[in-house]
């Protein structure tokens, strides 16, 4: 099943992230890991990390279907990964990276759930500030590099 073209289909509403984050800046200058731009980039580790921590309790649904506003069926499909040996959090990356979807609108959905773990594994990928979300800085503050 082909799925990019799904996903995001409302990117300039509120509810679904994605489509519109590109203009917000981050410190990325000083960052070695600053040419890793879209999602599809994510070095395997990384990207493999994160795939565990969203499968674990299917966190990748809230991700999926709240946030990046992909279907009851997509999400069904997607879940079936794991029949073929597969995660499904890895699904969804592919299929929403493949629309050129970039790290820092991933980091800005995990920002969304509050999902401090996810936010965690790809913050040194040009995410230094947490301009999205000021308020998160107080509690973020101490994972943040120097």
């Amino acid at each position: 099943m082909n799925f990019s073209g799904s996903g995001n289909k409302n990117s300039s509403s509120s509810k679904c992230g994605g489509g519109s984050h590109s203009n917000f800046g981050a410190s990325s200058a000083t960052s070695s890991k600053a040419s890793f731009k879209y999602v599809y980039d994510l070095p395997y580790l990384e990207r493999k990390e994160l795939c565990r921590i969203l499968d674990e309790n299917n966190q990748w649904e809230s991700l999926g279907g709240g946030l990046m506003c992909y279907s009851v069926s997509e999400l069904s499909e997607f879940g079936r990964a794991i029949y073929r040996g597969g995660s499904p959090t890895d699904a969804i990356l592919t299929a929403w990276g493949s629309q050129n979807h970039t790290i820092l609108e991933l980091f800005t959905l995990l920002g969304r759930l509050r999902h401090f773990r996810g936010m965690n594994v790809i913050r040194n990928f040009g995410f230094f500030l947490l301009v999205v979300f000021p308020e998160l800085k107080q509690n973020y503050r101490a994972e943040l590099p120097n």
